[in-house]
């Protein structure tokens, strides 16, 4: 088996405006690959108001849930110093992601397969 080891990457995002502009697009992407489609200026306005669009409550929410996460640099710095750790960080950001669909056991492992 061979062995590389990935090149360092310094991060370029250094001034607050671009590590938002990063969790941003970050937020609004990744929502986007998993069926949660906004237009970018819809996505702008749910994260600079910090509220849901009322007409898609649940789907808002998901996309200010990432945003919340991601552009908190000390939430992102936070890496586990154990899997008992891992899963309590994994428990934790899963509620804030899917606070608003509650019928999705936020925080909760599955019990059933999709």
């Amino acid at each position: 088996m061979q062995k590389k080891e990935f090149n360092n990457r310094p991060d370029r995002n250094m001034t607050e405006t671009a590590f938002r502009n990063v969790a941003f697009y970050e937020s609004y992407f990744s929502n986007y690959i998993e069926g949660t489609i906004f237009e970018i200026n819809e996505a702008r306005q749910i994260i600079s108001s910090n509220k849901p669009l009322p007409a898609r409550n649940q789907d808002s929410h998901d996309v200010l849930g990432t945003y919340q996460l991601v552009s908190n640099r000390q939430e992102m710095m936070h890496t586990p110093q154990s899997p008992d750790e891992l899963l309590k960080i994994l428990a934790y950001r899963h509620q804030i992601l899917l606070s608003a669909r509650t019928d999705k056991n936020p925080g909760q492992f599955k019990d059933k397969n999709n």
